[in-house]
């Protein structure tokens, strides 16, 4: 790629956005939400799961 090639730069950015993943919103929420964590703390502090 020349570095004056501004078709070349475009493209490649073009390529790199295509390229990033979607944001999985649903999944993170599961992995991160309060009853998640309290459960993680709990186990951590007692050593067992509570009912949360």
């Amino acid at each position: 790629m020349k570095p004056d090639d501004w078709e070349a730069i475009r493209d490649s950015i073009q390529q790199w956005l295509n390229g990033i993943d979607q944001p999985q919103w649903e999944r993170y929420e599961q992995d991160n939400s309060w009853d998640k964590n309290a459960e993680i703390i709990c186990q951590r502090l007692w050593g067992r799961v509570t009912d949360v």
